[in-house]
């Protein structure tokens, strides 16, 4: 077992009560909106060249409609690269979040972090080309809109998920 697995396995092991399989999720008008989200989510970590496919996704918290937070355990293209990931869909500019947060609140938190450099960079007519990648140019209307949202997510949506942790820690395969 490699490193990775390892890791991929802690994970799953502390989470797998509370993260649904992609492919369990089923039903009702808000499930089909996660799965829209799930499958934007997929499609969104195949575009990169370091993934080669998919080996599961777990849907690890959510506000239907607003943004959904998932894990991924994938075949990396490329030596050096991890083999899990969260990605993070919805009203917001998709991304893909390293596997050391320990949990989606952390992943989204980190979100968060990320793209607010990205704003201040943008607002200050700096450079983004080391910073996470937005599918979206680097202008102060973009860069406003995304703060607006950034500042929704921590004031109204992360305190939600930090009291939740049964709804969003991650799976067991």
């Amino acid at each position: 077992m490699t490193r990775n697995d390892v890791a991929f396995q802690k994970i799953v092991d502390s989470h797998t009560p509370k993260m649904v399989p992609i492919e369990a999720i089923t039903g009702n008008k808000t499930e089909n909106t996660f799965r829209g989200m799930a499958s934007e989510a997929s499609s969104y970590l195949l575009s990169h060249e370091w993934c080669k496919e998919i080996v599961r996704g777990y849907w690890a918290l959510g506000w239907e409609g607003v943004l959904a937070v998932f894990f991924f355990r994938f075949v990396p293209a490329k030596k050096g690269v991890d083999s899990t990931v969260w990605v993070i869909v919805g009203d917001i500019p998709p991304a893909y979040i390293c596997n050391d947060n320990r949990d989606a609140a952390t992943a989204l938190e980190g979100y968060t972090t990320e793209m607010q450099k990205w704003v201040e960079a943008v607002k200050k007519r700096k450079s983004v080309k080391e910073l996470i990648p937005v599918n979206a140019k680097p202008t102060r209307e973009y860069a406003d809109m995304l703060e607006s949202r950034l500042k929704f997510i921590r004031e109204e949506l992360l305190p939600i998920a930090c009291e939740a942790p049964e709804s969003i820690d991650t799976p067991k395969e």
